[in-house]
């Protein structure tokens, strides 16, 4: 089932021809191709696939506009900025390129001399709706009446079933494709505030779920893991949202003391600002605890590791919170 039930166009068949055999350049073409015959409006009524269904559109995730002023700017990555002194990082919805420039930009990626110069990086997505990309770009589902607000379907949606979303939109967007000679219809936000429907031609190749854009970059080389935290839009972190960036944080920094971490909201404000000033209260957090460890270990050889005590105190810290 899609998100809207399904409508009968069988009544309006005479009006809007499944197809038109010539049109007046003697061209033979499909009336879905031929914005004369077919408004856009009208294709995106006749949908069907189970997530991109009737009256749903694909628009794309990149602003004409940034929302804020930076020093410096990476294509692809609306407002990356960084806390000073730290390996924490906050960005926008990135394109595929935008990914790739960042990483760059924090040495990620080995090349064969520089093995021991490259750590880990943990990049958190904190989107709770499913993002695709097609043509390298990212596109989200919205209603077409609604092109700028955020769909209430995924409120309060896990990680796991947004990951299974995600790839079955990929899939109505291949099948749409496939009987529409190669082409997707996206709507693309031309300037801040419009959207306009524009025929793209895709394949198997140019369209991947956001987990198989990090997959193709780390057999690239690039020493990236991303995790999903969903999280709604212009909203606080949940005890759950929370604990999870807590133990992320954990396994990042148990794995490489130096573990960088990326957050990705839509825009590049609010949620991503919120996980990197999370992370930094933890790195904090992790500080005072192994100070404190350390002060009351000493010298002795016997018991838990300093950093095991340290760990144990944040994790107890963490649970209080909650």
């Amino acid at each position: 089932q899609g998100f809207r039930d399904a409508i009968d166009f069988d009544g309006l068949e005479s009006e809007f021809p499944q197809s038109i055999p010539f049109a007046s350049d003697g061209v033979n073409t499909s009336s879905f191709l031929n914005a004369r015959f077919l408004p856009a409006n009208f294709f995106v009524e006749r949908r069907s696939g189970g997530i991109l269904s009737r009256g749903m559109v694909l628009k794309s995730d990149q602003f004409p506009t940034g929302v804020s002023k930076l020093d410096f700017y990476v294509s692809g990555c609306p407002n990356f900025r960084g806390i000073q002194q730290t390996p924490i990082y906050g960005v926008g919805q990135p394109t595929v390129s935008g990914y790739r420039t960042v990483l760059n930009l924090l040495n990620c990626k080995k090349t064969g001399t520089n093995e021991l110069l490259v750590h880990q990086t943990f990049w958190l997505n904190l989107r709770e709706e499913p993002v695709v990309y097609v043509n390298n770009k990212p596109y989200v589902l919205r209603e077409l009446e609604c092109p700028f607000r955020n769909m209430v379907d995924f409120d309060g949606i896990d990680a796991n079933r947004l990951i299974m979303i995600e790839q079955r939109l990929k899939e109505d967007i291949l099948k749409e494709a496939s009987v529409n000679g190669g082409n997707i219809l996206v709507h693309e936000e031309v300037e801040l505030g419009t959207v306009r429907p524009c025929w793209m031609s895709v394949n198997s190749a140019v369209v991947q779920t956001s987990s198989e854009v990090f997959e193709a970059l780390r057999k690239e080389g690039y020493v990236v893991v991303n995790f999903r935290v969903p999280v709604t839009a212009e909203s606080t972190f949940s005890s759950s949202e929370f604990d999870a960036l807590v133990e992320i944080y954990i396994e990042g920094i148990r794995k490489d003391p130096q573990t960088q971490f990326i957050f990705n909201c839509q825009m590049g404000r609010g949620r991503s600002t919120m996980g990197m000033l999370a992370v930094f209260l933890l790195r904090q957090a992790v500080t005072r605890a192994m100070q404190h460890a350390t002060s009351l270990s000493g010298f002795s050889l016997d018991g838990p590791s300093q950093e095991e005590e340290a760990f144990a105190a944040l994790e107890a810290a963490a649970a209080a919170q909650g």
